[in-house]
């Protein structure tokens, strides 16, 4: 077998390959800096309600059929209520661009949601929640 056919066809494809990778990198990158900028002095007094999927079914009890949300007080602190509970969290909340990361310190947890614009959030799931 000739392998030496085979090495300017292999060669154009490990490049076309290297340069996809290229662009794909660079709209990244651009998708990062144009990023919804966020600021707790906008957050603070709105509260966000996730919407529900259109498929979801909803618990019949109603303190275990609440949608989540999260209720911003301060520059740093908020409410969260998790999906499927009635019973609201007192958290401390970073931001970080265009990320709000939720420290729920009575469960050792952080969430992390990104600002879409500024009525809008979605979390890691990604579920949507919106400022009522």
């Amino acid at each position: 077998m000739n392998t030496k056919k085979y090495i300017p066809i292999l060669l154009v494809i490990f490049l076309s390959i290297c340069s996809c990778n290229q662009k794909i990198t660079t709209s990244n990158q651009s998708t990062i800096k144009n990023a919804f900028p966020i600021s707790s002095k906008n957050l603070i007094g709105k509260e966000f309600v996730r919407e529900r999927k259109l498929n979801e079914k909803v618990d019949e009890n109603p303190e275990l059929s609440g949608p989540g949300s999260i209720s911003f007080r301060t520059q740093n602190e908020a409410s969260y209520f998790a999906p499927g509970s009635d019973m609201g969290i007192g958290v401390t909340y970073k931001i970080m661009g265009n990320k709000i990361i939720l420290d729920i310190q009575l469960y050792n947890e952080k969430k992390e949601f990104t600002a879409l614009d500024e009525k809008r959030l979605k979390d890691a799931e990604g579920n949507i929640y919106k400022a009522n």
